[in-house]
């Protein structure tokens, strides 16, 4: 009986110790997680969707770090030609950001050269003349 009382309480400790962790890195990757909402840092910025096809994901990592891509910072499909606002509840304090995004045909492009978003007010997507690659343009407020 002894043996299992203390495998109980051993069991019982680790998974309150997990779960405070795992609410530990819930909270702070909800701070580095932008959103569609209308709170202001210096990181927010437009994002237009320039090309021909939907983009179904936005997706921003701190640049330079081994940080995981945070959540879909879309609220909603970006159709061709559509513009969202895409802002973070606080100031993250992380001025230098890695870009992915993914279309709704399944393909995926990733800009993991960090772009600075407090100097950028806009965000456009387009396509290169061959229409294959994926392209940036930043614009400045």
């Amino acid at each position: 009986m002894k043996v299992y009382q203390i495998l109980r309480r051993s069991v019982m400790s680790m998974i309150i110790h997990g779960a405070m962790i795992g609410g530990g890195l819930v909270m702070v990757a909800s701070a580095l997680t932008p959103v569609t909402a209308s709170a202001r840092s210096a990181e927010d910025f437009y994002f237009t969707n320039n090309t021909g096809t939907t983009i179904t994901g936005l997706y921003l990592a701190a640049h330079g770090t081994n940080q995981t891509w945070g959540q879909n910072c879309l609220s909603a499909p970006l159709s061709p030609g559509e513009t969202t606002r895409i802002s973070w509840p606080a100031e993250t304090g992380i001025p230098i950001w890695d870009i992915r995004f993914t279309y709704s045909t399944g393909v995926e492009a990733r800009f993991n050269n960090g772009v600075n978003l407090s100097m950028y007010a806009r965000v456009e997507v387009s396509l290169l003349n061959n229409g294959a690659v994926s392209h940036l343009d930043f614009y400045e407020a």
